[in-house]
């Protein structure tokens, strides 16, 4: 599997993309920030960061548990780089996000496997959870809220997977890039759980800035001087504008929220209506974000299927194979309300179409 590949391949070239996995970017006109005040470079290279203290008052850490990364795909590769030596053993959920387990492939670990059953409504099974982690052990990988579904592990059980990762002396990694936004209450970031939590956060998925490539990880200050060490051989120094752009963004981050949610607001009903009147998808309602993991019955292909919508209808979805979860699609619902609208009829259609195809005389 190469998700980022096909991603870059794919996404952006039809008329209908479902496959995005964020809210619609924002323009620039909706972020109150001048950009004739853009500065190139800081007078020094270790000068005060005044983005720091904001991230650190945002999610209620100390400012030295904040480490700036050019977006959440370097905070991935700087954490595993840091925290993971070639041997190693780690448990990672499945269906998970591909990049996960692939740079955690990259370090040379071993990967074990920690399943999230759609029957279990892709909740982590903490007896699970037990069973597969060990005293070998060295990290347990997962996602909050969880890519693909966009299911909540709440504060509650993250609490006991803390636990159960502190008593097996195990690090847990922690994406959260859509743990922002939640249609009821917060998610409490994995790093408030312990030492041996680390969070990895961007400003892509729930605020639509992707495009700036602004991430942080949050962990304790013994992790943070590890990834300092991997990071100035990745990124001698993060992007000045961007990190003024992103300032920009926190000093308004309430009102960022207000867009997001006025968008899936104005979405989500048209999706959950959509899967309420098909009788070939079933889904596990998200608790956030904006995605969702559609589950095809009858066999369907996921890969048939993204095919069929792409060359006929003009239409993307992402394959759950890319989530190492066959017969499944991973569908965005953060982007223009007509283009979900659109999209989602023309998934009904190819959908007909291959039920007619396999079942003629339903």
């Amino acid at each position: 599997m190469k998700y980022l590949e096909w991603a870059k391949q794919n996404m952006g070239t039809v008329r209908y993309d479902l496959a995005r996995a964020d809210i619609k970017h924002l323009k620039p006109e909706e972020l109150p920030w001048d950009p004739r005040s853009i500065r190139f470079s800081r007078q020094w290279d270790n000068a005060p960061n005044e983005l720091v203290p904001l991230i650190a008052e945002r999610y209620n850490v100390p400012a030295a548990n904040v480490f700036l990364t050019h977006g959440a795909s370097l905070g991935i590769f700087t954490a595993c780089a840091a925290l993971l030596k070639p041997g190693d053993e780690i448990l990672m959920e499945v269906p998970n996000y591909e990049p996960l387990y692939q740079v955690a492939r990259a370090c040379g670990v071993e990967v074990k496997i920690l399943e999230r059953r759609f029957d279990k409504k892709f909740q982590i099974d903490l007896e699970e959870l037990q069973r597969r982690i060990s005293k070998n052990t060295r990290a347990l990988v997962i996602t909050n809220l969880h890519n693909p579904s966009g299911v909540a592990t709440w504060a509650e059980k993250m609490q006991t997977i803390a636990q159960i990762a502190r008593h097996n002396g195990s690090l847990v990694l922690c994406g959260e890039a859509y743990g922002d936004y939640t249609f009821g209450e917060p998610i409490t970031p994995a790093c408030k759980f312990g030492e041996h939590m680390i969070s990895i956060k961007t400003l892509s998925k729930t605020y639509g800035l992707g495009g700036i490539r602004m991430g942080w990880l949050l962990a304790d200050e013994p992790h943070i001087a590890r990834f300092r060490q991997v990071y100035d051989y990745l990124n001698v120094v993060n992007a000045v504008p961007t990190e003024q752009i992103a300032l920009a963004a926190f000093q308004n981050l309430d009102a960022l929220r207000e867009r997001t949610a006025k968008i899936v607001n104005e979405n989500l009903p048209i999706l959950r209506e959509w899967v309420d009147t098909r009788e070939d998808v079933q889904w596990v309602p998200p608790d956030g974000g904006t995605i969702c993991f559609l589950r095809l019955l009858y066999g369907i292909s996921s890969w048939e299927l993204m095919r069929l919508l792409k060359t006929k209808y003009d239409t993307l979805v992402v394959p759950g194979d890319f989530f190492w979860a066959k017969g499944f699609i991973r569908v965005g619902f953060g982007g223009d309300t007509e283009m979900l609208r659109k999209g989602l009829e023309n998934l009904g259609k190819a959908l007909d179409e291959i039920d007619k195809e396999k079942h003629p005389y339903n």
